[in-house]
């Protein structure tokens, strides 16, 4: 779920950062490390329930941020793995692989 801006506020022009920031993100998107994902960040894994499989569709859920979790002391909303890099991007040591290859 991304952000709900309202584009008045900018005067028509809302900041490519916060509007592909979505909801449960600890800081905004794109404000990490260029070309890394919040799958690649030490700080999305959430458990060991990773993928999804439903009929032909697999692939990795979305998580909460553990670091959102950290700074406010609640469990933030699922964030998708392909959400740009925030400042607090921390490179996992083995991210998960986009699509499941197991059995």
């Amino acid at each position: 779920m991304l952000l709900d801006i309202d584009k008045r506020l900018t005067y028509d022009r809302v900041d490519n950062r916060a509007a592909n920031t979505h909801i449960g993100m600890a800081y905004f998107a794109g404000t990490g490390p260029s070309n890394k994902t919040c799958r690649e960040c030490a700080f999305w894994r959430d458990g060991k329930h990773l993928y999804f499989h439903t009929g032909s569709k697999r692939g990795l859920k979305p998580v909460s941020c553990g670091k959102f979790r950290r700074m406010m002391g609640r469990k933030g909303l699922a964030v998708p793995h392909e959400a740009s890099a925030c400042k607090y991007f921390e490179q996992a040591e083995n991210p998960p692989a986009i699509t499941y290859r197991g059995k």
